[in-house]
């Protein structure tokens, strides 16, 4: 309500250093503060004055009201029930002026404030690390791998986390984080519609995938900015209308005789950053926001732990009309199944695949180690067309249903759809094979072709249900991108993927449900 009606001429959030960094970082713009701590409000008495300052108390915001304004503005909040107090005053005086009443305590130049510390300079170094690739399983079917897969806890259902948080508040949810015929099955975000008189409403969606910092930081990044996006596309969002903000949780990038290898965390960190570029350029993303955690190790028993370098990126974006909104779930036997995207990606390394195999083969060996090749990258630029095109055919209706591709690829996003819609499907991966078969090398077993195409997270694709009448017309909206047939729903509650006549994987919704529904120890 102040900013609409224009009470305000600056807004910082009270975050680390409270009062000092929130009005220190908006004096830079005014040329000077004079801050008196003794007219802030406090929880008990006894505070030192610096103790007020750098207080990081929650949910306090510091706002540059106009003096003509600050009655209309002190008089708002005191009909909202807000507590409001003046605490100081801009002035162009060139320094940062902290006093206790009449009692001046506290007083900084500005620009020392700002540019006094010398620019730290820290080494980064990168260099790719070796990959041996081991070989896929020589077996034909594949449903046990499926069932795993969905029972790992980056797969397995989350409705327990999730149903502890409100996400009904003012009853504005379209989408919610759980869809279908039972409201058991993941959705790919959530879509808000915030006013009772417009049909426009807002997507929120995730990116993240850490696993792919294991082999290249970059990978991971450009994975996370594209699945945020992929999803918002989802959801029926408008490609040309989203932000995104960029939340980085990564190891000490510091190098020192205590953290040896902090070049090489840093050097991941500049390749992040640089894919992070890449990515929201190419979809014309705004970083808005966001936040960094730099120093998430610790040393236990001798031993320095650190997390993996991670990037999740938080998107919110506009839906047109979000009546169109599609969900995940299958909708009615006989709908046609369409790949969208690059149906030939086959990477399988850092996928959740990988991670079910190694922990079989550890339980056999006894020996920790195994890899499934490289990582798969996103390519933004080759990926918006495909984005924009399903873009179009979702507002006209043509598409019926549409999930992402991410954790678990093609096999666990089509068992996702089944179980939301409490359906069956049957996928026919010969078509996509032939463009993997040109791919890899002569002679690979079709096996291997089997399970790459069914469990590769290769980003940049999405699997899209469309009713028969509408063939003709969503395949026109996708004309030029890439876009594959590869199936359709049906009323036998199995999923069934066929390579060569042979069924690479055959499993009943009740344990797809089971495996799902595995609880997260």
């Amino acid at each position: 309500e102040a900013r609409d009606a224009g009470l305000y001429e600056g807004i910082t959030d009270n975050g680390a250093g409270g009062l000092s960094s929130s009005l220190g970082e908006m004096a830079g713009e005014a040329g000077g503060v004079s801050i008196d701590v003794g007219a802030c409000p406090r929880k008990y008495p006894g505070l030192s004055p610096w103790e007020v300052l750098v207080s990081e108390s929650q949910e306090r915001m510091s706002l540059a009201v106009a003096p003509e304004r600050i009655e209309a503005f002190l008089a708002l909040a005191r009909r909202r029930g807000v507590e409001a107090t003046v605490v100081g005053r801009f002035e162009a005086s060139g320094r940062v002026e902290i006093r206790d009443g009449a009692r001046t305590v506290g007083l900084v130049d500005l620009e020392f404030l700002h540019g006094g510390l010398p620019t730290m300079r820290l080494r980064a170094e990168w260099s790719p690390p070796a990959i041996a690739a081991a070989p896929l399983p020589a077996k034909a079917d594949w449903t046990a791998e499926l069932l795993a897969v969905l029972a790992d806890p980056d797969v397995a259902s989350k409705e327990g986390l999730v149903r502890q948080y409100d996400h009904e508040v003012k009853a504005m949810s379209i989408e919610k984080p759980f869809t279908g015929v039972g409201r058991d099955a993941p959705s790919d975000g959530g879509v808000l519609k915030p006013r009772y008189d417009s049909w426009r409403g807002l997507t929120v969606t995730h990116g993240i995938a850490p696993r792919l910092s294991a082999e290249d930081p970059e990978a991971m990044a450009l994975a996370a900015v594209d699945e945020a996006y992929r999803a918002h596309i989802a959801l029926g969002g408008d490609p040309d209308a989203a932000v995104a903000l960029d939340n980085f949780c990564w190891p000490d990038p510091v190098e020192s005789p205590a953290n040896p290898d902090g070049a090489r965390k840093l050097g991941g960190l500049v390749r992040a950053c640089r894919a992070l570029r890449e990515a929201c350029l190419a979809y014309n993303l705004p970083l808005v926001s966001g936040k960094d955690s730099m120093k998430n190790d610790a040393v236990a028993g001798g031993r320095r732990i650190s997390v993996k370098p991670t990037l999740l990126v938080t998107l919110v974006g506009i839906a047109g009309d979000v009546r169109k909104t599609p969900s995940t779930d299958l909708l009615a036997a006989g709908e046609l199944l369409y790949l969208v995207g690059d149906g030939a990606g086959h990477e399988l390394g850092g996928s959740v695949l990988e991670r079910v195999l190694a922990a079989g083969a550890a339980a056999k060996t006894g020996r920790p180690g195994f890899s499934l090749g490289a990582a798969p990258r996103a390519r933004p630029l080759e990926h918006r067309g495909a984005y924009r095109a399903l873009a179009k055919a979702i507002s006209g209706r043509a598409a019926r249903s549409v999930h992402d591709l991410s954790d678990g690829g093609l096999a666990v996003a089509a068992a996702e759809s089944c179980l939301g819609g409490r359906l069956g499907a049957e996928l026919r991966l010969d078509g996509l094979a032939e463009a993997l078969r040109a791919r890899m090398p002569a002679g690979t077993p079709a096996e291997a072709v089997a399970a790459r195409l069914l469990f590769s997270e290769a980003p940049g694709r999405l699997l899209v249900a469309v009713r028969a009448e509408d063939r003709e017309r969503f395949e026109r909206s996708m004309s030029g991108e890439p876009c594959s047939l590869v199936g359709r729903s049906v009323a036998e509650p199995r999923l069934r993927a066929f390579l060569g006549g042979a069924a690479a994987i055959d499993a009943g919704l009740d344990e797809i449900e089971t495996a799902f529904k595995t609880p997260i120890a």
